[in-house]
């Protein structure tokens, strides 16, 4: 990687050179000054400017101004959230037994055909966000194992949370490791979903 970042500044540095033209202007220029402070200062103006724009353009071309992905937001928040889990606030082994706790989100929770897939078993719930938005925090159980995961439901916004896969488009949920979680996110009836646990998934 460091030689790539190598080539691609010596690459930049001598595609944004000055030419001899270039040059012969720049010190026509400066000998036109009547002043010689302002002669040093136009000099490092210009020499400022240079050295901005090769690092810009630097950092530009190998990605460091690109915008992370939504989905890969998304899992950093939840993993991070997986790891400091907070105490549950409702608990019930039936979506329809805590929905009602979760009245104060402007959409219904609803069963995920990917969670069923699953197979796992409901313990309770909370409140929590995701990247700003209100959202239900629900903790699972595996029917195979204790470990607990955790589900997110939040509503769809396609601006917030756009090119996100969707399951009802035949697409499978993207999948993402953090700091020992693995999350996996995805959109299923204009709802945002997210899963989180830490053990490789036997699916």
């Amino acid at each position: 990687m460091k030689d790539s970042f190598k080539r691609s500044m010596k690459h930049f540095i001598q595609s944004h050179e000055l030419n001899d033209k270039q040059f012969e202007n720049l010190d026509a220029l400066l000998k036109s000054s009547r002043k010689p402070r302002r002669s040093i200062w136009i000099l490092s103006a210009a020499m400022s400017f240079a050295l901005v724009s090769i690092v810009i353009g630097l950092l530009t071309s190998n990605g460091l101004f690109q915008k992370t992905e939504p989905s890969l937001l998304i899992a950093e928040e939840v993993a991070m959230n997986h790891l400091k889990l907070k105490p549950i606030e409702v608990s019930g082994g039936e979506l329809s037994e805590i929905s009602s706790y979760f009245s104060a989100l402007d959409f219904t929770l609803a069963q995920s055909k990917y969670i069923q897939r699953n197979n796992l078993e409901l313990i309770g719930g909370r409140y929590c966000s995701i990247q700003g938005v209100e959202a239900a925090q629900l903790r699972m159980k595996s029917d195979i194992s204790d470990d607990v995961q955790v589900i997110y439901q939040a509503p769809f916004n396609q601006e917030l949370f756009k090119d996100l896969p969707n399951l009802q488009k035949g697409q499978e949920p993207i999948r993402h490791h953090v700091n020992g979680i693995t999350v996996d996110v995805w959109v299923e009836n204009g709802i945002l979903y997210a899963r989180s646990f830490n053990q490789p998934s036997h699916l």
